[in-house]
């Protein structure tokens, strides 16, 4: 496949890409605070990992409590998802070892970072939420495949923007011995 080929494709693709993070950027939080407002007492218990007779109701307050401590994540994420959108206009552009590139992919593995330990930290929180002022309290905390496989992720993210910045800059160095 000759380079103009190769560049046409990362073009289509990026820009693919580029839009299915504005729409997954928009639609997560929306979508992570309807989840909340409908669920019932039941499942939110069971999100929390608590036992459902622990919970007699939930009043509105609680239930506002639990949206913000749900929505926080799910902001962050739509934040590195839209991180990335500098990354893919550059890569559109041909411009694949930019500083832009490096530092979007940064942003992003960073936030993923944080987006693992909140979801961490959201289960027990949402767990004394919906216990406070009940005859008896639960925690549960829980690190699930999931936020290791994030963790992962972010690292893998992070050490390839790493490992093409340090490249870039070889290469800047080199031009400029020849």
């Amino acid at each position: 496949m000759d380079s103009e080929k190769r560049r046409r494709r990362v073009e289509i693709l990026s820009r693919v890409l580029g839009v299915a993070v504005v729409v997954a950027a928009v639609l997560i939080p929306v979508l992570t605070v309807l989840s909340v407002v409908v669920m019932s007492v039941g499942q939110l218990a069971q999100g929390a990992q608590i036992r459902p007779e622990l919970v007699t109701g939930v009043s509105l307050a609680k239930r506002v409590a639990l949206i913000v401590l749900t929505a926080v994540p799910a902001v962050v994420f739509s934040w590195a998802l839209v991180a990335l959108l500098p990354a893919l206009r550059d890569l559109r552009r041909g411009a694949f070892f930019s500083t832009v590139v490096f530092r979007s992919l940064r942003r992003f593995a960073g936030a993923l970072v944080v987006v693992s330990v909140l979801r961490i930290l959201v289960i027990p929180l949402a767990g004394l939420v919906l216990t406070a002022g009940e005859a008896q309290g639960s925690l549960s905390i829980s690190i699930d495949f999931d936020v290791v496989q994030s963790l992962m992720l972010a690292a893998g993210v992070w050490l390839m923007a790493w490992v093409l910045a340090e490249g870039a800059a070889l290469a800047e160095e080199n031009r400029q011995f020849v």
